[in-house]
């Protein structure tokens, strides 16, 4: 088995907050599981994330990248069901989930489910050692 997601890195740009009242946030995609998006156009491949998780994320990535690093505070994983392979859970770097169906996890694999407890974990943990730190 294996972990069936989408791992976004995106750009924070200052017209990511113009999306604040809007059902989605726009973000320029950087990478996407690791491979780089690259595109001719100055815009970038952008990709829109669901509100109020994705301006909740706008609004606290200062905060969110002194405590996780500027990458993981980039960073949303979108997890897949593993009988449609459609997102069910998307998991923002401030640990927002936003689930696309009641009981979204029952839907993951072992092995998904296993790394989205393992993801919320880490930024809890990190979060916590940097909070202390500062």
């Amino acid at each position: 088995m294996s972990i069936l997601k989408r791992t976004y890195l995106v750009d924070i740009t200052p017209v990511s907050g113009y999306f604040e009242l809007c059902e989605a946030t726009k973000f320029p995609i950087v990478s996407i599981n690791g491979v780089e998006q690259k595109s001719g156009d100055p815009f970038k491949a952008m990709e829109s994330f669901p509100n109020p998780a994705a301006n909740f994320m706008v609004k606290s990535y200062d905060s969110t990248k002194r405590l996780l690093g500027e990458k993981l505070a980039k960073t949303i994983v979108v997890y897949l069901s593993k009988y449609t392979k459609e997102p069910v859970l998307m998991l923002f770097p401030n640990n927002k989930v936003l689930q696309y169906t009641q009981h979204a996890e029952i839907l993951l694999n072992h092995d998904s489910r296993k790394d989205f407890r393992y993801q919320m974990a880490v930024r809890t943990k990190i979060a916590k050692i940097n909070g202390h730190n500062k």
